[in-house]
């Protein structure tokens, strides 16, 4: 006989919702770094993710500082569809949320846009990528994880302009069995250097369909 215990998700329900508000956004730094918030938890990915930080170009690389993020499982429309625990026959609490991702990883590339082809799935082509970072062992559904202080470095890719290149933040995990688990992105709106009309462009898109355009 397996007895459930009262669910213990409403808070991180109600965290999500506070997070969840606009895709991406630019944030002014001290100091003249660019900030940002680079999120996908509006969009129907999972794992998801929201990053904020900022950026330093030099001559030979992007140097990304990530002061806070946050990497979930949501759970699908937004609600607990189960109860997270159950008590066993011989006493043992056990989580029986299913297992999205484990050894979940973040890594930062930078992107230029594409055209949508059969061969091309994403609405952007990588040209350079960090090394990833670890911020799960394991990803069950509706957990959050906060995460502080990371640090990227990508090679500066040649013959990029920056004026045509944003930054995008990919989640990568081993599959768990729900559907998730694979590679999933956080896109940037903002140019590493401008102009503002094509970054306001590309928020748009994200606003519209996240998915298309990330």
């Amino acid at each position: 006989m397996i007895r459930a215990l009262r669910p213990a998700g409403r808070a991180t329900v109600a965290l999500l919702a506070l997070f969840a508000t606009t895709a991406c956004a630019h944030l002014p730094r001290r100091g003249g770094a660019p900030g940002f918030e680079i999120s996908s938890l509006a969009s129907v990915y999972s794992p998801a993710g929201r990053f904020r930080g900022s950026w330093r170009v030099t001559k030979d690389a992007i140097e990304v500082r990530v002061d806070s993020a946050l990497v979930t499982a949501p759970w699908p429309g937004g609600g607990t569809s189960a109860e997270p625990m159950v008590v066993r026959e011989d006493g043992r609490i056990v989580d029986v949320r299913p297992l999205v991702s484990v050894g979940t990883r973040v890594k930062a590339l930078i992107v230029t846009s594409a055209e949508l082809t059969p061969g091309q799935p994403r609405a952007w082509t990588a040209h350079a990528e960090s090394e990833p970072v670890v911020v799960a062992d394991t990803l069950r559904l509706g957990d959050v994880r906060t995460v502080t202080d990371l640090r990227f470095r990508i090679a500066r890719p040649a013959d990029v302009p920056l004026d045509r290149a944003w930054l995008v933040f990919q989640l990568e995990g081993t599959p768990g069995g729900r559907g998730g688990g694979g590679r999933t992105f956080a896109c940037s709106p903002q140019n590493l250097a401008g102009p503002a009309e094509r970054s306001a462009e590309r928020a748009e898109t994200l606003a519209d369909n996240y998915t298309l355009a990330c």
